[in-house]
């Protein structure tokens, strides 16, 4: 299976955003622009432009505010996330409320997920997933080759592997739960 077509086509836009940008200012390179979004390496720069590190929401208005682009220029599936209504708890995090049984016993119905958006996930992490109908869950990232997949932990969910799909998008990764009695 391939990766989704969404994580290749921002891709290939923000390097196109990138290199009209270069073009403009000769000293705009990966180097200088890793440094300008906050990264310490270069490298992760050219995984963004290359696809190989998905697009996500912090990532996006880090290289819309380096780059002076809007955001839906890259990615309207990650701007339509900036109005979603979500409670922001600090500058860094945002705070999502449990409402089902999928990610049984990790997370209870009520129970709280602090999620941190400038945390990139990786495989085996608690992420946080706005899905193609505009529903905010909690799933568990695995990654198998280039595929990306979502899982449940209730042992008695119907579905417990999905592939990351097309029009999902990726909030950022769960730091914290907190309990609700």
């Amino acid at each position: 299976m391939k990766k989704p077509a969404h994580i290749k086509q921002e891709a290939a836009t923000l390097k196109k955003m990138w290199q009209e940008a270069k073009a403009k200012d000769k000293s705009l390179t990966q180097a200088r622009l890793a440094d300008l979004c906050g990264y310490e390496n270069p490298v992760v720069v050219n995984q963004y432009l290359n696809g190989y590190i998905p697009l996500n929401l912090t990532a996006l208005l880090k290289f819309a505010a380096a780059l002076k682009f809007k955001p839906e220029q890259v990615s309207s599936r990650l701007a339509a996330l900036i109005h979603q209504e979500i409670s922001q708890t600090s500058s860094d995090t945002i705070k999502i409320r449990i409402d089902g049984i999928s990610m049984d016993p990790d997370f209870l119905m009520n129970d709280e997920a602090i999620v941190n958006p400038a945390i990139e996930p990786k495989t085996g992490d608690f992420i946080a997933v706005k899905t193609e109908d505009n529903q905010i869950i909690i799933r568990k990232l695995h990654k198998e080759g280039d595929n990306l997949y979502l899982m449940t932990t209730n042992p008695a969910w119907p579905e417990k592997i999905t592939l990351l799909a097309d029009k999902t998008a990726i909030i950022g990764r769960v730091m914290q739960r907190i309990t609700n009695y």
